[in-house]
């Protein structure tokens, strides 16, 4: 989920459970492409790909994130090829 107002990351975006709890961000230095397509009104999947105990607190968690992206200027403007599947670790 978007969060424009953040005041830490104006290209914010929350990960949270199906139960509607945050388990964290995506990471402020990666979250370009993924907010511009949020804000263009590209629907987003997300689940997790790993969860890892022995890492620092913000890399336990490894989130895949896929796109379907129908309309082919959009896929353009946003630099990313259809259905591209991304691995981010949380903050």
């Amino acid at each position: 989920m978007r969060e424009p107002e953040n005041i830490y990351d104006k290209r914010a975006i929350a990960v949270y459970a199906r139960q509607g709890f945050r388990i964290g961000y995506l990471p402020k230095w990666s979250n370009y492409i993924p907010a511009k397509l949020l804000d263009d009104g590209v629907k987003l999947r997300g689940s997790i790909a790993k969860i890892n105990a022995d890492e620092p607190p913000w890399h336990y968690v490894k989130v895949r994130v896929s796109i379907d992206v129908p309309n082919s200027n959009l896929h353009a403007r946003a630099n990313c090829h259809p259905n591209n599947t991304y691995l981010w670790s949380l903050n």
